[in-house]
């Protein structure tokens, strides 16, 4: 599936500001370990630099809806951006991260390397064994998206999740461009405008730049 006219919309439209935020790391992250639809706790630290410096950031932004990934880091994550966030915090199936399959819980070096190989001939169209590609994410977002709401919305997600939702609001990134970007846990993502802006944790807001010039 390819992006549609609904994007174009979108993009043009004014009303829409975007922040795109990625949940903490958590000990899987730390430990290299594949997470997907498997859940493991947050670090104290990531939980404290979101609770004395993100939240701190953030806390004049009124954002009219705020969406969240169902799963438990996101969730604790969001609670700790938004201790009182009047209008609620969403839950979304469609912003799971993508699933991994049978190799969830593993490191990369525990995966077949054959098997890595041939995936990375096509990486976006291969689903995982037992779980999802990409391709299939972005499927599942779409229609999310086009009922994406008008003024300032947040968006609790994943690294995985997260790519999929820049590639459907901003196609001129290639999927080549999208696949080989991060989303460090301290990252904020704004997509306004048809313009992206990347803002890390104490930083300041680094305008108009492309996935890929940001690798963390």
């Amino acid at each position: 599936m390819e992006t549609n006219t609904f994007v174009n919309t979108l993009l043009h439209n004014s009303k829409l500001k975007l922040f795109l935020f990625r949940h903490g790391k958590t000990e899987w992250n730390k430990q290299g370990l594949i997470q997907g639809s498997k859940n493991s706790p947050l670090l104290p630290e990531s939980c404290a630099l979101i609770r004395q410096h993100m939240r701190l950031q953030f806390e004049e932004i009124e954002f009219d809806r705020f969406f969240c990934s169902p799963y438990q880091r996101a969730v604790k994550s969001a609670g700790l951006l938004r201790p009182n966030c009047s209008k609620g915090i969403e839950l979304c199936e469609e912003l799971k991260e993508i699933n991994h399959g049978r190799y969830e819980g593993a490191s990369l070096q525990n995966v077949p390397q054959k098997w890595l190989r041939e995936r990375a001939q096509n990486k976006w169209d291969t689903r995982w064994p037992e779980g999802e590609s990409y391709n299939d994410v972005l499927c599942r977002l779409s229609p999310w998206i086009q009922n994406l709401p008008e003024g300032v919305v947040g968006v609790m997600g994943h690294e995985g999740v997260n790519r999929m939702i820049l590639r459907l609001l901003l196609p001129e990134i290639s999927k080549e461009q999208i696949l080989n970007s991060k989303h460090p846990n301290n990252a904020v993502y704004l997509v306004e405008d048809s313009r992206l802006s990347i803002m890390v944790c104490g930083a300041v807001w680094l305008k108009n730049m492309i996935v890929e010039q940001y690798n963390g």
